[in-house]
């Protein structure tokens, strides 16, 4: 089961193109451990060691360029300018501050070390793919190389 969670404050406040640009990003998140899975290719996570790492470059490292995954040139377009190092959306950030942090409605702060995937071994060493998926899969890699 994949479980990708989004902010309420982002669901409220963001417009449709930054909610599909951060579920296309997530989904390259997906693709890419699929694709490390598949080939058990898994490495446990090294911790961040500056502000740097933590604050996107690691998440970024994490994925599939959108070109790789996604045949629609507009949402691939709208990833790449939505997620330089990390989700950059200055109207979504000023909507959030004034119509939901200003009025001290529920928050959480999530510490980057905690924003982590966590898949415990044995469901890694005993995860089946769709051949159809690793095929792709294969496709994508063989881009990635070239």
């Amino acid at each position: 089961m994949i479980l990708v969670q989004f902010a309420a404050a982002l669901l409220a406040f963001a417009t449709k193109g930054t909610v599909e640009a951060v579920a296309a990003h997530e989904f390259t998140h997906y693709v890419d451990l699929v694709r490390r899975f598949s080939r058990m290719d898994v490495l446990s996570d090294e911790r961040s060691t500056t502000l740097f790492e933590a604050s996107g470059y690691a998440d970024t490292e994490k994925t599939v360029a959108p070109k790789l995954v996604f045949a629609d040139r507009a949402l691939v377009s709208l990833v790449n300018r939505k997620f330089k190092d990390r989700l950059a959306d200055d109207k979504l950030n000023r909507a959030v501050g004034a119509k939901w942090v200003a009025k001290n409605l529920p928050m959480r702060t999530v510490p980057i070390e905690e924003s982590r995937v966590k898949v415990p071994a044995a469901v890694v060493a005993s995860a089946r793919f769709d051949p159809g998926l690793i095929r792709k899969l294969t496709e994508i890699q063989q881009r990635m190389v070239a």
